[in-house]
């Protein structure tokens, strides 16, 4: 249970964080970036993280966690689901 409210904070930063990237000019790739944390507020080291394009829910482009729970995906500009 603690895991599912994480996660859905952690959406809903990082999605957030996406869409205020989009009214940026310019370069064509955007940073999503953000922290996992567990139900502790502990950082997660090495945790899968994908950012799925909400247009094209085929495409998705993943990373790990760095040892301090820390993440940047480096995206078009667009709407994205962020999933851990």
């Amino acid at each position: 249970m603690g895991y599912r409210i994480l996660l859905i904070t952690l959406l809903v930063l990082v999605n957030s964080l996406a869409l205020a990237q989009r009214s940026g000019g310019g370069s064509t790739k955007r940073t999503i970036s953000g922290l996992v944390l567990d139900e502790n507020a502990q950082p997660i080291s090495y945790a899968s993280v994908a950012a799925k394009s909400k247009t094209d829910s085929t495409r998705l482009i993943g990373v790990a966690t760095s040892v301090d729970g820390k993440f940047q995906i480096q995206v078009r500009p667009g709407t994205y689901s962020v999933i851990v």
